[in-house]
């Protein structure tokens, strides 16, 4: 059995950040996307999950320093090679791990966690705590930041998937194999990891279904629980996430985001009669997202009346280019649509600069992109390095290339 699942990677044309504090945001999928493959291995009863190295990616080294020999504790195995990164757990530890989890984990709270955002965090916790007695390093060594939370959020998902398919509870039996490659650069806001927990989810379920003598689809009712099971494992990864980045790779087009309300309603399709051109520039700036909402958090708690006035003015920013995205019908009011974002990009770019999340590289960005005649320029995602985003309705400029 093969299964093959992608889904892409999301940008924010504008409410980064504004969004983890109840605001409304604008968000796109974009066309770079992830992509897993899943397989079943009667013979070899491991569960390894590789990492491959497509080239136009920054993947580090499997440990925090530099070391790329194979080495082993009784539970995992890793191998860092030019092409691909392996991590490989015995089914025996696998199967320990997932009926402690089973014992921790109420099944009453992995229901509420479709719906109940505290209750997603609950989860989550609840998980962190238990990885204590699961092996996630090798020889007292740990393994590289985005290689951990892979692992962590495979582990999670594989558990996610088992009790929302499983009538009681089995021991796997036989192994999987699952390939990750990707076209969406880690750690530059573009939705790399909640694309890689979206794919991972829907190939499970897929996986399950297979199982069940099930067929194997991805309605919109699989969709939602992938999309709650993918917001659950970003908790892990980022701490206090929106929920727009799983969102927007779970449902893909278009939307407004907005988290205050309830999760069936939080995510309002924009239809386009054009699409929106944008050019995404890779400042090669490496950040953490989790960091940078801390730091956002605690400057709010620190100095609410310079900031809270900020995130609020980027919420209104967004309602503002909802509405005039959901009226493109008429002709006079698409050509004012460029415009019009290109204004409001410019000016979020500096609210965020206030909110303290800007970086040198994207100031560079911005900055050749005015000399080249694009007026509407931002960062995009968490900041701090990453991504710019830039409004375009013209073929991309040979000095801008």
């Amino acid at each position: 059995m093969s299964i093959i699942v992608s889904s892409p990677g999301k940008v924010i044309l504008m409410g980064e950040h504004a969004v983890v504090h109840g605001q409304t945001c604008i968000a796109a999928a974009t066309d770079l996307r992830l992509f897993v493959k899943l397989e079943n291995n009667q013979e070899n009863k491991i569960l390894r999950l590789r990492i491959i190295k497509t080239g136009n990616e920054i993947i580090p080294v499997i440990w925090s320093e530099q070391n790329n020999e194979q080495k082993t504790d009784g539970h995992l195995n890793a191998t860092d090679t030019d092409k691909f990164i392996n991590i490989e757990w015995s089914l025996n530890s696998i199967n320990q791990f997932m009926r402690q989890l089973k014992e921790k984990i109420p099944k009453e709270l992995l229901l509420e966690s479709e719906q109940q955002k505290p209750a997603k965090a609950a989860v989550a916790k609840i998980f962190k705590e238990s990885l204590s007695t699961f092996s996630t390093s090798i020889d007292g060594r740990s393994l590289a930041l985005s290689v951990d939370w892979s692992c962590q959020s495979l582990l999670l998902l594989l558990f996610l998937a088992k009790e929302k398919n499983e009538s009681q509870f089995e021991d796997f039996t036989e192994g999987l194999y699952i390939d990750v490659s990707s076209q969406l650069p880690m750690s530059r806001g573009l939705g790399s990891s909640a694309a890689f927990c979206v794919s991972l989810s829907g190939a499970l379920h897929l996986y399950y279904q297979k199982k069940n003598s099930q067929l194997m689809e991805i309605n919109e009712k699989l969709r939602d629980v992938i999309a709650a099971h993918s917001a659950i494992t970003e908790h892990l990864i980022h701490g206090n996430p929106s929920g727009v980045d799983t969102s927007v790779s779970c449902y893909g087009g278009i939307v407004a985001f907005r988290p205050i309300l309830p999760v069936s309603k939080q995510c309002e399709r924009i239809s386009l009669s054009d699409p929106i051109k944008v050019i995404l520039v890779d400042t090669g700036v490496d950040r953490q997202t989790r960091l940078l909402v801390q730091g956002v958090a605690l400057r709010l708690s620190e100095r609410k009346e310079i900031y809270l006035p900020c995130i609020e003015i980027l919420g209104q920013l967004s309602e503002q280019i909802f509405s005039i995205l959901n009226d493109n019908k008429d002709e006079n009011q698409k050509k004012k649509i460029v415009s019009f974002l290109e204004h409001r990009m410019q000016f979020s770019h500096t609210l965020l600069n206030v909110l303290g999340v800007g970086h040198p590289k994207l100031e560079r960005v911005c900055e050749i992109a005015i000399q080249n005649g694009y007026q509407g320029c931002k960062l995009t995602g968490a900041g701090g390095g990453g991504c710019a985003v830039i409004m375009t309705s013209k073929s991309v400029s040979s000095k801008l290339n």
